[in-house]
């Protein structure tokens, strides 16, 4: 699914509806194909009803389909530097942990910070099946994800994802380190700082930050901040989605701020 700082995790996500200009008629659903190509296990977490799966392991090489049902919304991330607690035991993550204290997370979210596709396949309206997902990093980023639609005619279909190592550049105040200090993943300003500029509750008022801007230059095809509404993308008829994940450093671009 959507996963690590390694090589590439590779996601393929067929959403299968019928032509928008029959309005009667629903979606079919979608099929997700979830492989692993780091050179670690990783372990995908999904949110929402009606899947056979809500969790579960890939160490490398491996994969595994899932297939939702039409009219389902949920998410979709990965957990990193996951194990069973000795103590406790219950199964925890130091990314993307969804605090079931288990492998399958039953419908609960992933803790941030955590990159999550989002994703909301509807029944039907007046125009027919529609359906729309995006790459969320507003909350906070731990992995490297990109969803790139495929043979699909809606007007605003294109990709959608992060793809850089915003890891490799977090500013000092957001990031997560573990015990070694090693940076896990990178805090959203909102929950870090807990600064009205930083958490949008007002459209009127919700503007570029500083931060935003910078992960927005970098992630120009994710969700960086609240009403960040352009990186929605909403394809129609049959559509394949494809994630790849990806390490690349930005010091670069970071020279220019």
């Amino acid at each position: 699914m959507v996963l690590y700082i390694c090589r590439w995790i590779l996601v393929s996500l067929v959403v299968a509806s019928q032509s928008s200009v029959t309005p009667a008629v629903a979606s079919q659903g979608a099929t997700f194909t979830v492989e692993n190509k780091c050179q670690y296990t990783v372990w995908p977490g999904i949110s929402g009803n009606g899947i056979s799966t809500t969790g579960f392991e890939l160490q490398k090489g491996e994969s595994r389909t899932i297939t939702a049902p039409p009219s389902w919304s949920g998410q979709l991330w990965g957990r990193t530097r996951c194990a069973v607690n000795s103590s406790t035991g219950n199964f925890n993550c130091v990314t993307g942990d969804c605090g079931s204290g288990m492998v399958s997370c039953f419908g609960f979210k992933p803790a941030p910070p955590t990159t999550f596709l989002e994703l909301r396949l509807e029944e039907s309206n007046e125009n027919g099946a529609l359906d729309y997902f995006y790459v969320n990093v507003a909350d906070g980023y731990n992995l490297p994800l990109l969803v790139v639609p495929q043979g699909d005619t809606g007007a605003n279909c294109s990709m959608a994802g992060c793809v850089m190592d915003l890891n490799g550049f977090c500013p000092t105040e957001l990031r997560l380190s573990d015990g070694r200090g090693e940076v896990v993943a990178c805090k959203g300003p909102c929950l870090t700082l807990q600064q009205e500029k930083y958490c949008c509750t007002e459209r009127s008022t919700c503007r570029p930050t500083l931060y935003s801007r910078v992960f927005k230059d970098a992630c120009p095809h994710a969700h960086i901040y609240p009403y960040d509404h352009a990186s929605v993308i909403i394809p129609r008829q049959t559509s394949q989605l494809l994630g790849q994940v990806m390490k690349e450093s930005l010091a670069s671009k970071m020279a220019h701020y």
